[in-house]
């Protein structure tokens, strides 16, 4: 582990919201003894962008992701998980609901066609996919990529799909696509920025960019030890902060909102579509540090 500067302004100048004392078993993937370091969430105090200090180096997050969803660690098989997701009634099914919102705002941002190409980036073991390719109005082509090599083979086998094995990057399947799915993803990667803007070159002119990420309000809401803010999440996304990524990105929203249900899972969720980059400086703070720290009092200043 290193000792993070800011992704946005560069900073170092950094202010704690929470300190982290629990066992990360995600940490414990790459090596127990990280869980030793003193480690908390913070906030940059020039743009208020908050993330973990210190991070994770290239090569520890290369193995947390190699052994991410190994038997011994998720307790169960890729084809018991596909299972027992998949076997949900719609009525519980959070991908069947996904998939319904999706069909309502299609017609309004998606050109009508005979045929689309989905990309689910971070497709994980294809359950999402999966129910989209079933219950989505019209034909659809499905592709993927995920970075665990035996869900990646459990999707594509399952749905009998093309979905590669690795890291993201463009130009993957050297086509552009009507619909690029990017859910729960985002918070994990290093450079989210030049991510977005990968996506960017593999999307139509006129497809649409679905974003779901995590809220930052997650930090006050969810036990200090959930799941949701252990290391696999580098970032944290205020909405000003996820705003001016997809304007940097060359994005703009169509619809976007914030969803928080009684549990404390807080996310932003986005419909973009494409527009010119914006590569003006933003006047900083993009949101000011005091209130990314009020979050660790369990507040909820922000949306």
């Amino acid at each position: 582990m290193i000792e993070a500067s800011c992704y946005v302004c560069g900073s170092k100048d950094k202010a704690e919201i929470v300190r982290q004392e629990f066992r990360d078993g995600y940490l414990a993937l790459v090596d127990e003894c990280l869980n030793e370091v003193p480690r908390s969430i913070v906030a940059c105090r020039r743009c208020g962008f908050a993330f973990h200090d210190p991070t994770l180096t290239d090569s520890e997050i290369t193995v947390m992701y190699e052994k991410y969803r190994d038997v011994d660690f998720r307790g169960e098989t890729p084809d018991a998980y596909f299972d027992r997701i998949t076997s949900l009634p719609i009525e519980e099914s959070l991908n069947y609901k996904k998939t319904m919102e999706m069909n309502a705002v299609f017609p309004k941002h998606l050109p009508n066609k005979t045929r689309r190409a989905i990309y689910d980036v971070g497709a994980g073991g294809g359950v999402f996919l999966n129910t989209f390719l079933e219950y989505a109005d019209g034909e659809w082509e499905g592709y993927g990529v995920e970075p665990t090599p035996s869900y990646a083979e459990l999707a594509g086998r399952r749905l009998g799909i093309p979905v590669k094995s690795g890291m993201y990057e463009s130009g993957l399947f050297d086509r552009t696509f009507d619909f690029i799915t990017l859910i729960k993803v985002l918070e994990h990667v290093p450079d989210p920025i030049g991510f977005l803007m990968d996506l960017r070159s593999d999307l139509k002119d006129d497809g649409i960019l679905y974003v779901e990420v995590p809220n930052a309000l997650e930090i006050a809401s969810l036990p200090s030890d959930h799941d949701q803010l252990q290391y696999t999440h580098l970032f944290f996304y205020s909405t000003p902060i996820f705003e001016y990524f997809i304007r940097r990105a060359g994005f703009k929203a169509v619809l976007t909102r914030v969803d928080q249900n009684p549990e404390g899972d807080c996310d932003t969720i986005a419909y973009l579509k494409k527009t010119c980059p914006d590569e003006s400086t933003p006047d900083y703070p993009i949101v000011p540090y005091e209130t990314m720290l009020m979050l660790g009092n369990n507040s909820s200043p922000i949306k």
